[in-house]
């Protein structure tokens, strides 16, 4: 072969591997945190299209000089990633879409859903919510739009709901949800995709409508006509006034749900202000539904005070956040970085060291805090709260309003309760009169309406029902055996003790189970010698039931055995380690003094007690908590239970206001609007008197308090245990954590394998006698957990 022959043949194949590649003709940068489920399928699919991609990361979003080499920024994933990109990162990603760039705000990237972060371009859009539902539709007839040929799933099991702003159009949807927006704005582009798109291609390039959608998302964004270096200048000066401007405004007057963990500065100020009238306000009202005559009289006279107290203050806010707003629109970049930390570091410095009125302490520690999130927000609350405050009330007035109102609640206090009282005697009455009917109700051929009539009278607790109740623990219906035991428990009959023992012994496990609590309720000694025989038993729950009734009985008979559970157990064995926690509790309830070195000894080695997830501090609120409480736990109550002489009285006697129709029922016939979470209400505008709070939710038309994952870090538990009564005051249910056989929630799973996904009852059991006189307190809910269970198919 000649030397030409071999150079044409070696160029030729150096083309065909040239071409076998990529030519990357655009640049992507990629967000890279560990909220952002970066696939290598991803990676692969931009790749194989020619597109380089850049994994950025750390204070990569800041670099204005870094993202000038790219052409499309991506932010995938984003679960609570909250406040992933920070002031300076805001700043440079709008600056970068106004060169004429463009920026893909993919799942939670694009507002403050389960972020709190700030939205790069609401005029555009911003997700609001999340909503479990995956599949997704074209919106539109947009290029967009068409690149979805027939609704797909891009990953994950959620969608985040996009609120479009002026500037914005849908082009996808899911359920009527809008989850895909695009817009062009300052010479760029930008597009919300509430979803995770490319998320679970794994390894291999992404296929189908998925593959398209990617593809023509980041072509369009790449898409925006080429500025001039002129052009790119206004844009970009333009676009960042805007931006200071907005963040200015979010800093001063935010008053609506959205980015940050809380409202404005004058918002804030305003709550400040208004909380502790308007909660005295709705107390009244509450009152007021209770009174007659001269006291409603003087209920309403001090309702109208404060009612025209707060709407002059409205009238003030409202005007001072329109002067605010029409301000910040004429102000310059200048005037915008003046007291932005961020931006103009010295002058902020020297400002809050000439503040008046300021004490040294607290000028070190707003000094201290400039680099935070929320930094120019904190400073204007510092330079200028107290002014802006003294505006819209003084502190004079507000004080004065406060102590008279109080005065006023006090004074009608009585009077409500007393009228409460004789509401609910009133009921009782009509309940008593009801007996007859409903034992003759227990007759009829209907399951469904012997059941309900069982159910009534345990509820009632009249005393001519229980042979009644003791006739259907025969009944052919199992729920009404069932319900039928219940309520003798609940009446605490002792004329049942016979039956309930021969339940007891009995085959049908539920029946079983049932009446083994009952008669540990009832407190009668005749159950001792039987219970004790079952700590034992092979059904689990059945020897459970058994231990607690021994210590509501006080049996101090079964010291022995019960403290041979403790001392024997191996932790590892769920079954052991769930009976050796119950006895524990029995044991502090029987107040033997012979329990107390092994009780003492496990309360100093065990070494199990529930710490927090955050910072892994042993937690301080054992009344709220999905953690167990471990062996160490339990043994300190437990200990300190039998230096107080144990339990006080025999059985369980429950409290006559939980026979209140409404109470009994709370939860199972009435709509039930329940405010979640409501920590986060309390510690914002209800930090100074968290028991404020429930006149607000009555008011609002809630029902009810959903702790959801619970406060087990609440500093007071006795304090936290007060605020579940302050809640029934205003007739609010109290639904809590439910207890678990784990550390769910916690910074490190002590249990080993015992019932992390099932009601610890135990830790129940702590909870339920707390609240044994509180009318809120309505039961425990656990969150996307299901009990173990260990019953036969047959059963």
């Amino acid at each position: 072969m000649s030397s030409m022959r071999k150079t044409v043949v070696a160029f030729a194949a150096l083309a065909c591997v040239f071409a076998a590649r990529p030519s990357w003709g655009k640049a992507i940068g990629i967000w890279k945190d560990e909220r952002s489920a970066i696939a290598e399928g991803m990676l692969k699919t931009l790749q194989d299209d020619g597109w380089q991609t850049v994994i950025l990361a750390g204070k990569d979003l800041s670099d204005e000089a870094k993202l000038a080499g790219l052409d499309v920024v991506f932010l995938p994933g984003g679960w609570n990633a909250y406040w992933f990109a920070d002031f300076n990162a805001r700043r440079a990603v709008v600056k970068f879409v106004a060169s004429g760039k463009g920026v893909l705000a993919g799942a939670f990237r694009g507002g403050y859903t389960r972020t709190c972060n700030r939205p790069f371009f609401p005029e555009v859009g911003e997700t609001f919510n999340r909503v479990n539902g995956p599949y997704i539709a074209g919106s539109g007839d947009s290029e967009l739009a068409r690149a979805i040929d027939k609704p797909f799933c891009p990953g994950g099991w959620d969608h985040l709901v996009i609120k479009p702003g002026p500037a914005g159009k849908v082009f996808a949807a899911s359920g009527g949800d809008p989850v895909g927006v695009y817009g062009e704005i300052h010479g760029g582009r930008y597009l919300l995709l509430g979803a995770f798109i490319g998320s679970d291609a794994k390894s291999n390039g992404m296929e189908g409508t998925s593959r398209q959608v990617m593809l023509k998302t980041a072509g369009w964004l790449a898409g925006a006509p080429k500025l001039s270096d002129a052009g790119k200048a206004r844009q970009q000066a333009r676009a960042d006034l805007d931006f200071l401007r907005r963040e200015r405004a979010w800093d001063w007057t935010l008053n609506e749900r959205g980015p940050d963990r809380g409202s404005g500065v004058i918002p804030t100020l305003r709550n400040q202000l208004a909380v502790p009238l308007e909660s005295r306000l709705y107390t009244l009202q509450y009152m007021s539904r209770h009174l007659s005559g001269d006291q409603l009289a003087a209920c309403q006279a001090a309702e109208g005070e404060l009612k025209k107290a707060v709407a002059e203050l409205d009238g003030r806010f409202q005007k001072i956040m329109a002067e605010t707003r029409a301000g910040i629109d004429k102000m310059t970049a200048e005037e915008l970085a003046a007291e932005n930390p961020f931006l103009s570091r010295s002058n902020v410095l020297r400002r809050i060291e000439s503040a008046p009125g300021k004490t040294d302490e607290a000028k070190a520690k707003m000094k201290a805090g400039l680099g935070d999130t929320f930094a120019p927000r904190t400073v204007a609350m510092f330079l200028h709260g107290e002014e802006i405050s003294g505006k819209l009330m003084p502190d004079a007035r507000k004080k004065e309003l406060v102590s008279r109102a109080d005065k006023a609640i006090s004074d009608l206090r009585p009077s409500v309760k007393a009228a409460k009282a004789a509401k609910l005697a009133a009921e009782r009455r009509s309940d008593q009169a009801a007996v007859p009917g409903l034992i003759v109700k227990c007759s009829s051929s209907a399951a469904a309406a012997r059941l309900e009539a069982v159910i009534e009278l345990g509820r009632i607790g009249d005393a001519r029902c229980v042979q009644t109740l003791i006739k259907m623990l025969k009944d052919s219906d199992g729920k009404v055996r069932v319900n039928a035991i219940i309520g003798l428990g609940w009446m605490q009959s002792r004329e049942a003790v016979p039956e309930l023992l021969t339940l007891a012994g009995g085959k049908d496990a539920a029946l079983r189970r049932r009446a083994v609590q009952a008669l540990g309720q009832i407190g009668d000694d005749r159950a001792v010698k039987t219970l004790a025989g079952l700590i034992g038993d092979q059904d689990y729950d059945t020897a459970e039931n058994a231990i607690f009734a021994l210590g509501w009985l006080k049996a101090g008979a079964a010291a022995g055995p019960l403290l041979k559970l403790v001392s024997g157990a191996d932790k590892a064995d769920a079954r052991q380690r769930g009976l050796a926690l119950a006895a524990i509790r029995a044991l502090g309830h029987i107040g033997d003094a012979s329990a107390l070195p092994v009780l003492e000894e496990l309360a100093a080695k065990a070494g199990d007690f529930p710490a927090g997830r955050r910072g892994g501090k042993r937690i301080t609120n054992i009344y709220s908590t999905a953690d167990s409480l471990g062996f160490q736990g339990l043994a300190e109550l437990a200990a300190a239970e039998i230096k107080a002489g144990g339990r006080k009285e025999k059985g369980i006697r429950q409290a006559d206001a939980l026979a209140a129709s409404d109470k009994f029922y709370g939860l199972s016939k009435r709509f039930n609007a329940l405010a979640g979470r409501s920590s986060i209400l309390r510690d914002s505008n209800f930090a100074d008197d968290h028991a404020a709070l429930f006149p607000c939710l009555w008011e609002a038309g809630f029902t009810g308090v959903h702790q959801a994952w619970g406060e087990e870090n609440y500093p007071d538990p006795e304090k936290y245990a007060e605020l579940v009564r302050a809640a029934g005051d205003f007739d609010l249910l109290w639904i809590d954590v439910m207890p678990t056989g784990g550390n769910n929630f916690g910074s490190r799973d002590v249990s080993g394998k015992y019932g992390t996904h099932g009601l610890e009852k135990p830790g129940a059991e702590v909870v339920l006698l707390k609240y044994g006189d509180a009318p809120a307190f309505g039961g425990f809910w656990c969150e996307e957990t299901y009990p173990d269970m260990s019953i036969p198919s047959a059963e």
